[in-house]
């Protein structure tokens, strides 16, 4: 019944038939009075009578209550019931108590208070008045104890459908809860019956603990080799693996049906034979077993998983069994007779599994599962009974007349019971133990064998062979004759033999497994072709080629073309046209070197494409010239587009990760970003021969700003230089400012021809002003010129002295400041020094136009510079730098507002490539901030530095593009010669595992977080993404935002009331579209190979149905980004008081620490999701992370938390711990658990890992229905447990 708002009702009346008489003479629909009401008060409308209330005006049948009193009544010991009412802020919510009376002992037994559970009652069980509460929980108590009957029926309507929904999944619930007993119709005895079940576990396990302390005390451990060890401290805090039983049986099962032993077929040599099973005895494993696991396996590793695998579960060493293990117990029953039964089946080594399996589909029949668990050993699996005529009283009577003659024999070792003869025989175990023969009486005796049962001292795999051959040797030769004796006379013949020589593990593997091995051969897959673009025909003066050729010819009389033509050829790069055109026609890859402003990054390319047109190759003609970055190559196709009179996306494009402007066959140059060419060539295929196709119709490729020296422009010549072998027609062109031309013709010179072009620069003269000349401009006298003649400062002392208020500088040195900061060289940047330097050019400038530009080494300090720069209210302070979107880089191109002057602070970005054409000085600090790569510790500094000359130089051109300028450089002479002439290539600089991840796939990650953090608003935005995140990470909180903001896309929301939502959800809604953009480029390429149907738009609901399950996404997460991974280390638990007990309380946050492998502990980044908290989801015990960085501290960001099932199935290599400790996975995660289960998830995941290989080479093959994905999505989902 659902809840109701709480009202005001009158005090309840002491009994329910007070209560009764108090309403019966209400009227239906009546208000409740706060008083009583006076004589003369004038009539009211009454309250509705109990059973109105109820049940409504029309029932006729009896109410709750009245059923379930008479229900107790029935019972012969059972009291009368109580009912308790308590006062919630939801309404009235009411118990049933019941008590029970033993009439010869007076012993009276009080059950707990019968209500549904607690998250029920909070949320429907609460009701309007007192008495709907009473009849509330006498409904809920008479379905407990009769919920087998059917009374539905005889409920009021609202009751009656409590009882068939909401009461019937509770008990659901209770079930597979292990809580079933709660439901029985006899509640007392049930009470009794789980107590005694408590008393015999607690005892057990009380006899087997004191077993285990005479062996080991408390933290000790068993190792491979049989020591006994003290387990390390580093072992007693990690966490536990645990899987549920029904999963372990179905993993088994599926292990035992698709997993493969030596799948290479490895053939060991006797020496490598002989040492494997040495060592395998030195564990503790039989040698019989031993000499069956070498002959499947082929090293040691693999037969140590088969035989755990395979091994009876008494048999296995003691190091590998998990904590408190009882072998044949079986946890959480509450069926006392049940687990009898099974303890008498499981008494002939049977598995307990296994018994347990056979009795349920036997309906708890003993006898008939023990004939199917003996033909289930004897191979026959369906269970065929052989019917050879003999009748059952027949059957009966020679069974009888058999057991009068055994008797006889065997005197007191004999006895015979419900069908059942026992004999003990006189031969005695290894140990001295007796053994005793149990045989139970067939249907049809003897034309079928009786169900036999061996009873000793025994392991269980010796038992069940003992058991086998002898009903072997009964059914080839004793069946139809009295066979029981003969039977005994050869066990006491040939017991010793098959003690000393048992069957094979594979042999009785149906006794001890839930399932049979099977063996799986994989069909052989056939390889997808991939589509390439279609290669070039030099073909000239196509029809195309023609009309490109007249098109072109008469643009060149336009006015407007005429005026662009005159501007071109004022730049340098013009006089050297025929001569840049004759070195492309000539050689295969041509090297154009030029100062700034010389015209090269924009005339080359053109003066190329002009030549193909003129020769008739207008329709070939595919140019792709690539930029370091996104702005450079949006601002070239503008600048470009503009010269030829054209749009941008016609004859010029650009293409950049989540943005195209290009039609193709039409537009003829292309500037990209070199990430996006190297994606294209990712995507190929990944052989030489596919990256050639896939650059086959591209007639020439242009790389622009080599000298930078980048990690993925290397990249990029170590796979064209490869191209260039195969396609002679290709031409490459390398273009810089400051080239070192002699480095790049060596590289190429072995494979194809290599031209040299030179261009002369188009600088105004730019004059330097230097750190000591800036102090005597700004009117700090009387200091040393340290780079004077006479000078020997090793260094600039003036570095930590700030010049903002205008004071006389000391002229003694002042002592230097420690910096103990990581990534940082000691050199501060003093902003006060840089405010007065731009006061002082605005001052010099006047009336000039002319914008300033500053450099600084990252972010961090721009927003510094820019924020002491704004108190300064003739300025237009701009920022410039890698991580602004399109449109927030080109502001700075825009001029500035009238009567304010430009600055520009941006980082390197600036130095080459854009140009900023109303720049007339330049400031630079001379920082830069790169990253560095220790090998020692696998971790990346980002590191402030000195720039090197050559980048300082280019900074120093910036000044000069349209006039004469000023370079004011914040350092000295001195220190200009002591920087490196060149900077380190990034790709010897930064680890190369992520490149050659990229190499095998396109990184879904180049995208930054759709999620803005502006300074005032801090807090705001960090509680803004803390709402979408819910606690699963950082990468699914963006997950989450992103589809909230493409889901009001596709209901065709306004973009305005979009950009609305994303202000003031702080999300950047051009990050969210690069988002969208590289997740369409993505899905397409996913069609393109195959892996996604075609047609459609998006991804088809049937391949995202997990999307909601953010325990398999964190998992998959977590294996995409393996190795980076975190153990996360909980303090010492800690408890409150509670009205229910005890209760932990989540850990502080800043007490939760974290580890990785190489570098110790390790720090949440402060901007990530993940670094207030207190708790993670779904028993997250490790934390994955995209990147790691080294500044203050060693931080980690965008993490993921994750359980241990998602490690295992998506970690590193498992491996079992030699000290017999647990598990050790990717040679350094620790694991407690049972080494079984190591195994069995390891041969699992090679059986997912082959389905995945499969799925690569077939990429149409339908996955999601397998049972491999199911099993592995509920195991990382529920942590190995059972649901």
């Amino acid at each position: 019944m659902a809840p109701h708002p709480p009202r005001k009702t009158k005090k309840l009346a002491p009994t329910v038939d007070d209560a009764l008489a108090a309403t019966s003479s209400k009227s239906k629909g009546a208000k409740t009075s706060p008083a009583a009401p006076t004589p003369d008060a004038e009539p009211e409308k009454k309250k509705p009578d109990t059973r109105t209330l109820i049940a409504g005006s029309s029932w006729t049948g009896k109410l709750p209550m009245t059923l379930f009193n008479e229900h107790v009544q029935k019972q012969p010991m059972w009291e009368k019931p109580e009912y308790t009412v308590h006062r919630t802020p939801n309404g009235f919510t009411g118990a049933v108590n019941l008590r029970a009376k033993n009439p010869k002992t007076q012993e009276v037994t009080v059950l707990p208070p019968i209500l549904p559970p607690r998250e029920y009652m909070q949320e429907k069980g609460a009701q309007p008045t007192a008495i709907e509460a009473r009849h509330f929980a006498a409904t809920y108590a008479l379905f407990r104890v009769c919920n087998m009957k059917n009374m539905a029926m005889a409920l009021p309507p609202q009751y009656r459908d409590l009882w068939k929904g909401d009461f019937a999944e509770l008990k659901k619930e209770a079930v597979a809860r292990g809580q079933g007993y709660q439901y029985e119709a006899d509640p007392f005895n049930a009470v009794k019956n789980r107590d005694d079940a408590r008393a015999t576990r607690e005892k057990e396990i009380a006899v087997r603990e004191k077993k285990r302390e005479e062996v080991a005390k408390q933290n000790n451990t068993v190792s491979l080799d049989g020591q006994v060890r003290k387990i390390e401290k580093g072992w007693q805090r990690v966490p536990k693996v645990e899987m549920g039983v029904k999963t372990r049986k179905e993993v088994e099962r599926m292990v035992k049906n698709d997993g493969v032993w030596n799948p290479y077929g490895v053939s060991l040599e006797q020496r490598e034979e002989r040492a494997i099973k040495e060592k395998l005895v030195s564990y503790g494993f039989r040698p019989s077993h031993i000499a069956e696991a070498v002959e499947i396996c082929g090293s040691l590793e693999e037969c140590i998983e088969w035989l755990l695998i395979h091994l009876p579960e008494d048999d296995v060493p003691p190091w590998a069994l998990p904590e408190n293990y009882i072998a044949g117990f079986a946890l959480g029953t509450n069926d006392l007779q049940r687990e009898n039964r099974i303890k008498r089946l499981a008494s002939a080594g049977y598995s307990t599994d296994v018994c347990a399996e056979i009795l349920d589909v036997c309906a708890g029949d003993e006898s008939k599962a023990a004939f199917v668990l003996q033909r289930r050993l004897l191979g026959d699996a369906e269970g065929t009974v052989h019917n050879n005529g003999t009748d059952g009283n027949a059957s009966t009577e020679l069974w009888e007349e058999e057991q009068a003659t055994l008797e006889a024999i065997f005197t007191e070792r004999h006895s015979h019971e419900r069908g059942v003869c026992s004999i003990r025989l006189e031969l005695r175990t290894p140990t001295g133990g007796a053994i005793t023969v149990h045989a139970r009486q067939p249907p049809h005796y003897p034309s079928e064998l009786p169900a036999i049962n061996i009873e000793a001292a025994l392991p269980a795999y010796i038992k069940l062979s003992i058991l086998r051959q002898i009903l072997l040797h009964a059914r080839d030769n004793l069946l139809g004759e009295m066979m029981l004796f003969n039977v005994l006379d050869w066990l006491e013949t040939n017991v010793r033999r098959i003690i000393e020589q048992p069957d094979r593990l594979r042999d009785i593997a149906n006794a001890t497994s839930t399932v049979a091995e099977t063996t799986t051969v994989p069909a052989p897959m056939r390889k997808r072709q991939r589509k390439h673009p279609r290669p070039l025909v030099w073909t000239p003066n196509s029809p195309v080629s023609e009309r490109m050729r007249a098109s072109w010819i008469a643009k060149q009389s336009s006015p407007e073309q005429r005026k662009m033509l005159e501007v071109r050829k004022a730049l340098p790069a013009w006089k050297l046209s025929d001569k840049i055109i004759a070195s492309v026609s000539m050689n295969q890859v041509t090297i154009i070197s030029g100062e700034t402003g010389s015209g090269k990054s924009t005339q080359s390319v053109q003066f190329v494409l002009d030549d193909l047109i003129k020769q008739g190759y207008g329709e070939q003609a595919n140019i792709i010239c690539t930029q370091p970055r996104r702005i450079s190559a949006i601002g070239l196709a503008d600048r470009v587009a503009d010269e030829r009179c054209g749009r941008v996306g016609e004859e010029v494009g650009y293409t950049i990760r989540g943005e195209s402007k290009q039609r193709a066959g039409t537009t003829k140059i292309t500037f990209v970003t070199t990430g996006v060419l190297l994606r294209r060539l990712q995507t190929s295929g990944g052989s030489t021969k596919d990256v050639v196709d896939s650059l086959g119709d591209v007639s020439h490729i242009i790389l622009d700003e080599v000298h930078e020296r980048s990690l993925d422009t290397d990249f990029l010549l170590v796979l064209i230089r490869d191209v260039l072998k195969m396609r002679k027609d290709l031409k490459l062109i390398l273009m810089s400012a400051t080239l070192d031309a002699n480095v790049f013709e060596q590289y190429f010179s072995g494979v194809s021809t290599v031209g040299k072009v030179e261009i002369e620069g188009r600088t105004h003269p730019v004059t330097d002003v230097h750190r000591t000349e800036i102090l005597q401009m700004l009117g700090f006298a009387g200091l040393a010129d340290e780079d004077g003649p006479d000078s020997d400062a090793p260094s600039d002392w003036e570095d930590d002295f700030s010049f903002g208020g205008k004071r006389a500088a000391p002229r003694k040195e002042k002592v230097r400041k420690q910096y103990n900061q990581v990534g940082h060289d000691g050199h501060n940047i003093d902003y006060d020094f840089i405010t007065n330097v731009v006061q002082y050019i605005d001052a010099e400038l006047g009336n000039e136009d002319g914008g300033i530009l500053i450099f600084l080494p990252g972010l961090m300090e721009i927003d510094q510079t820019l924020r002491r720069l704004k108190d300064i209210p003739n300025l237009h302070a701009l920022p410039l730098h890698a991580g602004l979107q399109s449109a927030e880089q080109k502001r700075v191109f825009s001029r500035p507002p009238k009567g304010m002057r430009k600055v520009v602070a941006s980082t390197n970005v600036a130095e080459t490539s854009i140009t900023i054409d109303d720049i007339v000085a330049v400031i630079d600090t001379g920082r830069v901030k790169e990253t560095s790569f220790d090998p020692a510790n696998n971790m990346v500094r980002l590191t402030e530095m000195w720039a090197s000359r050559a980048a300082c130089k280019q900074r120093r051109g910036r000044a000069g593009r349209v006039r004469a300028g000023k370079c004011y450089k914040l350092y000295t002479k001195m220190q200009e010669m002591k920087m490196a002439e060149r900077p380190e290539p990034e790709i010897r600089r930064v680890p190369l595992e992520q490149l050659c991840l990229s190499v095998k796939a396109m990184a879904t990650l180049t995208i930054k977080s759709p999620f803005v953090s502006p300074q005032p608003k801090r807090d705001e935005a960090k509680a803004a993404k803390a709402a979408f995140g819910g606690g699963q990470g950082d990468v699914i909180c963006d997950l989450r935002a992103y589809e909230q903001w493409s889901e009001r896309r596709m209901r065709g929301e306004q973009t305005s009331s979009i950009r609305r939502w994303c202000d003031g959800n702080f999300l950047n809604h051009q990050t969210l579209m690069d988002i969208s953009n590289t997740r369409s480029q993505y899905v397409s390429s996913l069609k393109e190979i195959g892996f996604l149907p075609h047609g459609g738009y998006g991804v088809p609901e049937t391949y995202n149905r997990n999307n909601g399950s953010d325990p398999l996404l964190r998992a998959l997460l977590a294996g995409a980004f393996q190795p980076q991974i975190a153990r996360i280390d909980f303090p010492d638990a800690k408890y409150k008081a509670s009205a229910g007990g005890a209760v932990a309380v989540d850990p502080e946050a800043h007490k939760i620490k974290y580890f990785n492998e190489e570098n110790g502990r390790v720090f949440v980044h402060p901007g990530s999701t993940m670094f207030d908290a207190q708790g993670f989801p779904s028993s997250s015990v490790f934390m994955s992370y995209f990147a790691k960085m080294q500044t203050s501290k060693i931080f980690i960001r965008d993490l993921t938390p994750f359980n241990v099932y998602s490690l295992l199935m998506f970690g590193g290599t498992i491996e079992i711990d030699p000290q017999g400790r647990g598990l050790l996975v990717d040679g350094w995660l620790r694991l407690r658990g049972w080494a079984r289960v190591g195994v069995l998830v390891s041969r699992l995941r090679m059986i997912l890992d082959d389905l995945l290989a499969r799925k690569v080479d077939e990429p149409g093959l339908d996955m999601s229905e397998t049972d491999i994905v199911k099993l592995v999505t509920r195991m990382v989902s529920y942590d190995g447990l059972d649901r």
